[in-house]
């Protein structure tokens, strides 16, 4: 057996025999084992199927026995007893892990204690969240670096003030020459510290993109990591009921969050196990159906949009509605009247409810009614959808969409202005010099097709609104979409905006390369069918408003900000202190600033009590965003002259972003 997967099952089944322990131990408190009977019978359904999997058959014949067993106590007068027979026999199965035979056989005394510990290895486990940690203080690293780049600034100033000095000595007397001596050492020791700081600059930012790589890469997973699972259970399934069945897998090197990655493992195992029991045909009924004698059973992962889609479909017999039809009515779910009448969209959603089999005995692989509830339930717990079709004699789909949070691609990056977006590639198929294209009308001549252009300018409110680049998008209907220049092709790491901020349908998410820079990914797709609400280009193209200044100390508050603003096309900038920001505001010309209270040093009334006393600054209005959100502190606030005040505690995204077009315009 693979190494790292007999670690994997033992870490698991470990897991699952501590649940049952944990569940059958609160169900002795209560007096009543039925309330246990269901949430035992899945984990003990989970751990035969994984040690199928590992190959660890000692351990599924036991499973399979302990289900057997769970059934026939079920119902038993005498509760504590039932109880007790099953936590004797996962005692055994406990010591079967652990390599104990003797043990194993006698089903000893009920453990005390969880199963963690039985079984150590010499492999690291990371905890995500431990992950997430780690990179929310490498992020905070880079934060040393604006201060870093200003203190190196500061040293050739004071290097040019030292120069000037110098040449004021020059014309001073001789007896001034030790003054000249000390001016000259200042200067030597100045170019010094700046040397090393240029130095230190540099190994930092070698060092921390390197770490903020290597710790994107640990939190994210491919997919194929799981696909050794379901192909075991697959092959164990077939042996065990006599079938032929080849496994197929596609987009294995899609990458996205360990997390669902592997909370989906179990569903994806029993859904390959139910196109092994429920789909697949024998030989012999195969051949007799003109069918090659062995089935085929395919994984299938793609990314779709902001979605992650699992599909396992066979090309077996298909769901038996006449079947669904008998047990629904057995089972008192529904009339026979109503199961004659019912269509095939409701028969199929019946195959997803606890309990339900159509399998007429009991195997190690079906019969107990444990199957798709299991999936249906793990998807609903990740706020995704379940999907099923099925057509009689040619197969059954099932398919799996999840939310994800993180998921990594090849991105095409172009620029439409001063802006850098990002294209999924494989959404693209080529880009075209748009002046060396014929045109007709509003088309252009690609490949003797006319595709029309869409501008990408006036979506992002960026550029002038005549592109020089046509991106030929690979979709079922081909166009160009405008862009200014094409950049390159990176891999990076896409973030999901979570569900509180409302970004246009066709952003995908973003891509956060450091503090200073992140970037708006484009799905190319979902943009050609918001046509109908984009925005007019002008002959001229509209003046751009000019950036957003955030200032916060808080590095979650200005990456939330930054990613509302930057969806809502606005330019942004950022500022860790008031003192940060002031400086900023100083050296360029902004449209707004959005100022938190409460920072270190210079807080947020004194900061825009120092923009409105600078004639350069006064006419640039000022919003203040905190979680103080007392009468005296809006009051204050509206004293040194903000213009708003938002409440982090009640943050309305909708309104902030209405009075920042108001107060911000088109300078």
């Amino acid at each position: 057996m693979n190494k790292d997967l007999e670690q994997y099952f033992r870490d698991e089944a470990q897991s699952l025999l501590f649940r049952i322990n944990s569940a059958l131990k609160t169900a002795e408190a209560r007096g009543s084992f039925a309330d246990a009977v269901q949430e035992v019978r899945r984990y003990v359904h989970t751990l035969k199927g994984a040690a199928h999997i590992a190959e660890r058959f000692d351990v599924a014949q036991q499973a399979h026995a302990l289900e057997s067993l769970i059934e026939q106590v079920a119902t038993s007068s005498n509760q504590t007893k039932s109880i007790s027979q099953v936590l004797r026999f996962t005692d055994g199965i406990a010591a079967l892990l652990s390599g104990d035979e003797d043990v194993a056989s006698a089903r000893a005394s009920v453990p005390t204690e969880g199963f963690a510990s039985a079984a150590p290895g010499e492999t690291l486990y990371l905890e995500l969240k431990d992950i997430d940690e780690i990179l929310r203080h490498s992020s905070a690293v880079s934060n040393a670096f604006p201060k870093l780049q200003a203190a190196s600034s500061e040293c050739a100033e004071i290097g040019s003030l030292l120069e000037e000095l110098s040449e004021l000595q020059k014309n001073k007397s001789q007896s001034d020459s030790l003054q000249l001596d000390l001016v000259r050492s200042i200067r030597q020791r100045v170019d010094l510290l700046k040397r090393n700081f240029e130095l230190a600059l540099e190994t930092l930012e070698r060092d921390h993109a390197v770490l903020r790589k290597g710790l994107q890469e640990l939190r994210l997973t491919p997919a194929s990591h799981i696909f050794i699972f379901v192909e075991r259970a697959v092959r164990a399934a077939a042996e065990a009921t006599g079938k032929e069945v080849q496994f197929e897998t596609f987009g294995g090197e899609i990458e996205l969050d360990a997390d669902i990655l592997f909370q989906l493992k179990d569903s994806l195992v029993q859904m390959g196990k139910n196109s092994v029991a429920h789909g697949i045909e024998s030989p012999t009924a195969r051949r007799a159906a003109g069918k090659p004698a062995f089935g085929t059973i395919k994984l299938t992962v793609k990314r779709r949009g902001r979605r992650i889609t699992f599909t396992v479909a066979d090309d077996g017999v298909g769901i038996n509605f006449p079947k669904l039809r008998e047990r629904a009515v057995e089972r008192g779910w529904l009339s026979r009247e109503a199961a004659e009448k019912a269509d095939a969209d409701q028969l199929k959603s019946l195959i997803l409810r606890p309990g339900f089999t159509t399998s007429s005995e009991v195997t190690e692989v079906s019969g107990r009614g444990v199957g798709l509830d299991l999936v249906s339930d793990m998807v609903a717990r990740l706020k995704g959808e379940i999907r099923v079709a099925s057509e009689p004699g040619r197969g059954t789909q099932i398919q799996l969409e999840v939310p994800s949070t993180v998921t990594s691609v090849s991105v095409l990056l172009v620029r439409v202005g001063a802006m850098t977006v990002g294209l999924p590639a494989d959404s693209v198929s080529g880009t075209h010099p748009l002046t060396k294209l014929d045109r007709v009308h509003d088309a252009f001549v690609l490949d003797g097709s006319a595709l029309s252009l869409v501008p990408l300018s006036p979506f992002l409110k960026a550029g002038n609104g005549q592109p020089r680049i046509g991106i030929k998008i690979a979709a079922e209907s081909p166009y160009l979409l405008g862009v200014d220049a094409v950049v390159g092709i990176e891999d990076t790491k896409i973030y999901f905006l979570p569900s509180f901020v409302e970004p246009e349908a066709y952003v995908l998410g973003l891509s956060i390369e450091s503090e200073q820079e992140v970037r708006l990914i484009i799905d190319p797709a979902i943009l050609r069918e918001s046509l109908g609400t984009a925005p007019k280009l002008s002959g001229s193209g509209a003046l751009k408003p000019l950036p957003i200044l955030i200032v916060d100390d808080s590095l979650t508050t200005r990456m939330l900000e930054q990613s509302i603003f930057t969806t809502a096309g606005y330019n942004v900038e950022l500022a860790s202190s008031g003192e940060e920001g002031l400086a900023l505001a100083g050296q360029n010309r902004f449209g707004l600033f959005v100022v938190d209270v409460e920072m270190p040093g210079m807080d947020g009334f004194d900061f825009i009590a120092r923009t409105q006393q600078s004639a350069a600054l006064r006419d640039v209005p000022s919003i203040l965003v905190s979680s103080r959100n007392s009468p005296e502190d809006r009051q204050r606030g509206a004293e040194v002259g903000a213009k708003e005040y938002f409440s982090k505690t009640k943050f309305d995204q909708k309104a902030l972003l209405e009075r920042v077009s108001q107060l911000v315009g088109r300078k």
